[in-house]
């Protein structure tokens, strides 16, 4: 199941402006740009999967799926106006989904 709409970050505007103006914590299995802004619109999530990870595109789609999943019981809960960018690492082919929310926990109380 996919993250719903307005959990989404759209367009490269909405990346570009997390990217430049976001803290940046650091996980094994990926990076997570965070940008707190002033609106009330729910948390956005957004994910970075690139040809580094793997040339494959189903792999790359398999990863983003998986993100995905891993952030749908963070999404709701997220205070408002969070615009969060997952970047993925290398070691990210080889986690299953229980690996990936424990390390999207963990980041997330780091930043608290």
């Amino acid at each position: 199941m996919a993250l719903p709409t307005k959990y989404r970050l759209k367009n490269r505007k909405e990346f570009d402006s997390v990217k430049k103006k976001g803290r940046l914590a650091s996980g094994p299995f990926f990076s997570m740009l965070v940008f707190r802004d002033k609106t009330e619109e729910p948390a956005k999530f957004g994910f970075v999967v690139s040809k580094k990870i793997d040339k494959r595109a189903v792999v790359r789609n398999k990863i983003r799926r998986l993100l995905s999943a891993a952030v749908m019981e963070v999404a709701a809960k997220a205070p408002a106006g969070l615009k969060i960018v997952l970047l993925a690492k290398h070691p990210i082919k080889e986690a299953n989904l229980a690996e990936m929310k424990q390390s999207l926990k963990s980041l997330a109380e780091n930043l608290r």
